[in-house]
């Protein structure tokens, strides 16, 4: 694989706050400096729903996934 690997973080949900935020998207700088730190080239994958054709676009440039883990991710699975 010549260069660096494209590895993909998906963000998470920020809940909306009323007259100040709407809802975003997020990721933590920590998890893109690992991987830019590891040689890699990080993608910020959107949690775009009921999209599969961009999903699946976004997917296709990905050499790779970075699993972040978190309350939504269940680890017996």
């Amino acid at each position: 694989m010549p260069g660096r690997p494209v590895i993909g973080i998906a963000t998470q949900t920020l809940d909306a706050i009323p007259g100040q935020l709407p809802l975003c998207w997020v990721m933590g700088q920590k998890y893109v400096r690992v991987l830019t730190d590891a040689g890699a080239a990080p993608w910020i994958i959107p949690l775009i729903q009921n999209d599969i054709d961009t999903l699946r676009s976004i997917y296709e440039h990905l050499d790779g996934f970075f699993i972040t883990g978190g309350v939504d991710v269940d680890p017996s699975q």
